[in-house]
């Protein structure tokens, strides 16, 4: 049986499957294609009178195509955002009215993937904290090790920030907690 993915058979051969008389078994082992095509091909000359294969929808275009940069800079700008919130920020902003397995699909074939956030203190990225944590870089050599006292925070827990994001794959997921 010759079996072809994602392409119609040639119009000659359809014609000579309709033109066949027989049961579908016998008209399938005849031409080497399957009992689903030929009643497939029999019922649209039946139902439509047409003897030429139907439009082909196995290459559809991405809905959210027309968006991706948009979409990307959304999943940047805030990578924590659930599937549902990003069908609402589509709605509102570009009018596409999506649901989330779409979303889903879309931000795979895009290459953004959900995995674990790294967390970094939402402070660091203040100005005056920032110069502060470089004066503090730049003065440690200088401190005596004996005079140096170590808090350990592993327990500290950031229960507000959301644990799990979005990012391109191949890349940290990286988030700011309180």
């Amino acid at each position: 049986m010759s079996w072809r993915k994602g392409q119609a058979y040639g119009q000659d051969l359809r014609d000579r499957v309709l033109a066949a008389p027989g049961v579908l078994r016998e008209v399938a082992e005849r031409f080497g294609v399957s009992q689903a095509y030929v009643c497939r091909a029999r019922a649209r000359r039946e139902k439509l009178g047409q003897a030429s294969p139907g439009a082909q929808c196995n290459h559809r275009p991405l809905r959210l195509g027309a968006i991706e940069g948009a979409l990307r800079e959304q999943v940047a700008r805030a990578p924590a955002q659930t599937l549902r919130e990003l069908c609402q920020w589509v709605r509102a902003q570009h009018g596409i009215e999506v649901g989330t397995t779409t979303m889903f699909k879309t931000l795979r074939r895009f290459g953004v993937t959900l995995k674990k956030i790294t967390l970094h203190a939402a402070e660091q990225t203040r100005p005056d904290v920032a110069q502060a944590r470089q004066d503090w870089s730049a003065q440690q050599p200088e401190w005596p090790a004996a005079r140096l006292i170590f808090l350990d925070e592993t327990w500290a827990t950031t229960s507000m920030a959301p644990m799990r994001g979005r990012s391109p794959r191949g890349q940290r997921c990286r988030g700011f907690a309180p």
